[in-house]
């Protein structure tokens, strides 16, 4: 009880700070932190495989959005710095690896039997289970990048 009340302490405090920063690298920053823990949240709550899917779409946001950002040029100092964003991204990339691995792993540590599970079974209980979350998940990549291009063709009109 007490972890969950922590995550969502921390999980609305990133929401807000995303929200409130007025730089665009710390924002996306403050968006990975909380989508992490959203992740961190399903996970707790033996979620493995949603925490995997929530990891993969929203770092996969949070690297579109940065490299909009860094292609429209509103970067603070107009230069990309690269001691913040390949290591955010690596550590995207090997928490999703590590959660992967540890969603496999997971009957063989605590001893119980193993029973193999295929990608389709996965992909029934992912639709079956969580449809409404995948089609929201979805809409929100494809508005991500529909109100990035446009930010691109605004920006390219003005030159």
């Amino acid at each position: 009880m007490i972890v969950e009340i922590i995550l969502s302490i921390l999980l609305v405090g990133t929401a807000l700070l995303s929200l409130e920063v007025r730089s665009s690298i710390r924002a996306i920053s403050s968006f990975a932190a909380m989508n992490l823990l959203v992740s961190l949240l399903l996970l707790y709550l033996k979620a493995a495989y949603v925490a995997v899917f929530q990891l993969l779409i929203y770092f996969g946001v949070s690297l579109f959005l940065l490299l909009v950002i860094i292609g429209l040029g509103e970067t603070e100092k107009g230069k990309l710095n690269r001691r913040i964003i390949l290591p955010g991204t690596l550590f995207g990339f090997l928490l999703t690896l590590f959660l992967v691995i540890l969603s496999l792993t997971t009957p063989l540590i605590s001893g119980t039997e193993y029973q193999q599970t295929t990608f389709t079974e996965i992909s029934e209980m992912l639709w079956g289970t969580y449809g409404y979350v995948l089609l929201v998940a979805a809409y929100i990549v494809a508005f991500s990048v529909l109100g990035a291009l446009s930010l691109i063709s605004l920006k390219e009109g003005k030159k």
